[in-house]
């Protein structure tokens, strides 16, 4: 599984996991991660969530965040 965040420039992969590591339980998997990332005005980012095998079912709880900000 990787969490990558996918801009107008480049995308960044900010996790790449065995999901047999000790966050996983059999069921659910905790991650978190930064990324310093260029972006102009205009630009686009996207949060992309992959999962190797796809014929998994994978659910995304609500509470979920994914932020950013700006430094200058």
């Amino acid at each position: 599984m990787s969490i990558e965040i996918q801009t107008s420039n480049r995308d960044y992969i900010v996790i790449k996991s065995d999901p047999h590591n000790s966050l996983y339980n059999g069921t659910q998997v905790g991650l978190g991660g930064t990324a310093i990332v260029d972006m102009d005005t205009n630009d686009t980012a996207v949060l992309a969530i992959l999962v190797d095998n796809g014929t998994k079912v994978v659910d995304v709880f609500t509470a979920t965040r994914f932020t950013g900000a700006l430094i200058c």
